[in-house]
């Protein structure tokens, strides 16, 4: 059993132990003095814009959206305009018209009995290679070639204007480095 000299020092020891500070008293009164008064800010909730309805009643107007207004094949011959610039729709479509320029990458040219000819590569068909020349078609806007550089190609594209006339816009493919 215990004796007295020992129950004295237990007792005496767990006061101390109770008595004492963990040194965090001036940590908490400081975060109690300093948040006492704030209060957090919210932002407001941003306003709601209401989406007004559009119907499209206009029955007489064509569908933007048919099929027939998408595609190229839309566009016929009697649809050629003033300046007499126009596809020649007539014409078998080349390999090369069913890619769109920016998918297709010149990769060297070929020179044979002083006929140049750009190596032109396909991405987007797993890099099919072809051989051009000068009058062939490429590119998805009826361009056709018209110069063959040691770094580059050189087409005229036909494009529709905002009247809906027919015009003509230069474009580069540039050599690969």
């Amino acid at each position: 059993m215990m004796g007295r000299r020992e129950i004295i020092i237990l007792i005496f020891s767990t006061s101390l132990v109770a008595c004492g500070s963990d040194g965090l008293d001036d940590l908490r009164q400081f975060t109690e003095n300093e948040h006492k008064n704030r209060k957090p800010r919210v932002e407001p909730i941003p306003e709601v814009k209401v989406y007004e309805k559009y119907a499209y009643t206009s029955y007489k107007l064509p569908d933007p959206f048919a099929k027939d207004n998408l595609s190229r094949s839309a566009v016929s011959a009697d649809q050629g305009d003033s300046n007499g610039l126009g596809p020649d729709l007539t014409r078998p479509k080349e390999a090369l018209e069913e890619y769109p320029l920016d998918a297709l990458t010149m990769v060297g040219t070929l020179e044979k009995n002083k006929e140049r000819w750009a190596i032109i590569t396909v991405a987007s068909a797993g890099g099919e290679v072809h051989r051009v020349k000068v009058g062939n078609h490429l590119g998805r806007n009826y361009g056709m070639i018209t110069e063959i550089g040691e770094d580059s190609i050189a087409l005229v594209e036909l494009v529709r204007s905002s009247l809906g006339d027919w015009i003509e816009r230069e474009a580069t493919i540039k050599l690969k480095e």
